[in-house]
């Protein structure tokens, strides 16, 4: 079964110096055990939360993104629509 799904990550490692609120959120669209997408990422000093209007439109475009088809994809990284992060070996 294929899990699609819009997940909010907490980074909860902080920078030296700026304490609690040194850390950083990130939203990634998943389906697992095929492909993630990094929609959004921001540090916790610059904004606490997205505003559930954004949110809104980041589960429209993770839905949107995570039911590409392979050529999809391939479009979306040849015209630079998405970039791709490959894990480093």
């Amino acid at each position: 079964m294929e899990v699609n799904k819009l997940t909010d990550l907490a980074v909860q490692k902080s920078r030296p110096g700026e304490g609690a609120r040194g850390g950083g959120r990130a939203l990634v669209a998943l389906k697992v055990g095929r492909r993630a997408v990094l929609m959004f990422g921001w540090e916790k000093k610059d904004m606490e939360n997205i505003t559930s209007k954004e949110l809104k439109v980041y589960r429209l475009l993770a839905k949107r993104y995570l039911g590409f088809t392979d050529d999809e994809t391939s479009i979306a990284l040849n015209d630079g629509t998405l970039l791709e992060f490959r894990q480093p070996r």
